[in-house]
């Protein structure tokens, strides 16, 4: 269940993600051990102003348009968490088999997106799975903070990134109809 499989060589001319040295926030930047203020109480906790809340951190990738996040049009940052196979298995029955990276990346999970090893000076992980189940809003600020104060950073490159922004819309489109509908 490790991560043994190997991942294709990407192009020269295509590379899957390079560094990011700037204060920019673009839409596919990996920002790694992203805060998120987690509610822990209940409905009516909430109401009465009692919540208990606790701080998760997750492995995050941009997932707002960077027109929209360098014109300053949003005031929240959408983004999805990235985990390791062995850690969504637990959710997705049939992951942990051999071929369980494969299904991701053929579809069989449209909620769970596969993004490939990385491995440059400072940053090596190996395939990663996007969960757009649990997608995360944070307000531009706490993000383009965030970002700025990492050491070293990622950006997943194009064409790649639109793809995994299309994976996301495909996921956020579909329809559900109440009966199997085939024609």
């Amino acid at each position: 269940m490790g991560e043994e499989s190997t991942a294709p060589a990407p192009s020269p001319d295509y590379p899957w993600y390079r560094p990011v040295t700037d204060g920019s926030l673009e839409q596919g930047d990996i920002l790694f051990d992203l805060p998120f203020v987690s509610v822990v109480s209940s409905y009516d906790e909430i109401l009465q102003s009692t919540a208990d809340f606790e701080i998760v951190y997750y492995d995050a990738i941009v997932l707002t348009q960077s027109c929209d996040l360098e014109a300053g049009k949003v005031d929240h940052v959408v983004l999805a968490p990235f985990f390791s196979r062995d850690e969504l298995a637990r959710t997705f029955k049939g992951l942990e088999k051999s071929d369980g990276e494969r299904q991701v990346q053929r579809g069989r999970w449209e909620s769970l997106y596969l993004l490939p090893p990385c491995q440059m000076d400072g940053i090596e992980f190996g395939r990663r799975i996007v969960n757009f189940r649990q997608v995360i809003a944070l307000p531009f600020e706490i993000v383009a903070e965030h970002a700025r104060r990492q050491d070293q950073r990622i950006r997943f490159c194009p064409p790649y990134r639109e793809h995994l922004a299309q994976g996301f819309a495909r996921f956020f489109m579909r329809i559900g109809f109440p009966l199997d509908f085939r024609l």
